[in-house]
């Protein structure tokens, strides 16, 4: 996790690794099953409500188990209308089921969510993806796919 404060804001940034932006939505979870053992859950709960932002990065792309999805929704709910989120996933809504193990839980996590805020859907190929083709292209002068296939 990275504190981050500019112009009076406090940002956490959870992304993909142990970096300067943090760390996967799934380590959160970690942290928050960490803390719940250690009996320090209303402690880390404390400090992310004293957040401006929550960045949770991957939602679904590592698998969490039922406890985890309780504890990030209770997080969620906690920080609802308090806190402004900000949640990336390859999964759409529908398959978010596959994170919290019940639709109930799953429509209740994206009707905080989206309560007066805004769903960004992009479409189309992978930026990492396409990049790849370009430097491929750029090796033998052909773009190829994803099989090594050339592209037209």
């Amino acid at each position: 996790m990275v504190l981050f404060q500019q112009r009076g804001k406090e940002l956490l940034f959870l992304a993909e690794s142990d970096s300067a932006f943090g760390r996967f939505a799934a380590a959160l979870v970690n942290d928050l099953q960490l803390a719940k053992r250690k009996l320090t859950l209303s402690d880390l709960t404390t400090k992310f409500v004293k957040l401006d932002l929550l960045v949770l990065d991957e939602l679904g792309f590592i698998a969490v188990d039922q406890e985890g999805a309780q504890l990030l929704f209770q997080l969620v709910s906690d920080l609802y209308e308090r806190v402004s989120n900000i949640v990336t996933s390859n999964l759409c809504f529908q398959e978010w089921t596959s994170i919290f193990g019940s639709d109930k839980m799953t429509l209740a996590f994206i009707d905080r969510l989206t309560h007066r805020g805004h769903v960004l859907e992009f479409a189309g190929e992978s930026y990492r993806y396409r990049n790849r083709l370009h430097q491929d292209s750029g090796a033998n002068g052909e773009e190829t796919d994803h099989t090594g296939e050339r592209r037209n």
